[in-house]
């Protein structure tokens, strides 16, 4: 389990975490001095959390920058500030780190069904013992009839995000 969701941070929280990357926003160099920076968007189950990492040396920032890509899981050191009004996770160099892991639970990174999975389960069943065309009923027991297609099929949002994009989710659409 998670240490922290990206709901629950709060200005002025010390974060060391894991979340999955939702977005990178290309390397740009600071106005006053030299070395880049980047920002990038971060979410979990519980929702998203804009992140800045404050780089020193520009290969080291370029490093960390191309060790994870989009839909990676990374894990976050740093800490959560207000910028314009907006809470993010500020990463220094050197005082704070992100870093790609393999180290988590797929539970933590994706939104779960708030309803019972199993008995969205057996309504589907019921719906497809009542289709009436022995073709479409035979393709239908073809597919669901597999046991361990169906959990996985429960274990899938139906979507990215908007439309059931939950756990459970397949089974919580028309």
């Amino acid at each position: 389990m998670k240490s922290a969701y990206a709901g629950d941070i709060a200005d002025g929280d010390a974060v060391d975490t894991h979340f999955a990357v939702e977005s990178k926003r290309p390397l740009r160099p600071y106005s006053t001095k030299p070395g880049l920076w980047f920002g990038l968007d971060l979410s979990d189950r519980t929702g998203s959390i804009q992140a800045v990492y404050w780089g020193r040396e520009d290969e080291e920032t370029r490093a960390v920058f191309e060790s994870f890509g989009i839909g990676d899981v990374v894990r976050v050191q740093g800490a959560a500030t207000i910028y314009r009004d907006q809470l993010q996770i500020t990463v220094n160099a050197g005082g704070g780190l992100i870093e790609k892991t393999g180290q988590y639970e797929r539970e933590d990174m994706v939104p779960t069904a708030q309803v019972d999975i199993a008995g969205l389960k057996s309504r589907l069943l019921d719906h497809i013992r009542s289709v009436k065309n022995p073709q479409i009923r035979t393709l239908l027991d073809s597919i669901f009839g597999d046991e361990p297609f169906l959990d996985m099929y429960a274990a899938c949002p139906a979507a990215k995000s908007y439309h059931h994009g939950y756990v459970g989710g397949s089974y919580s659409t028309p």
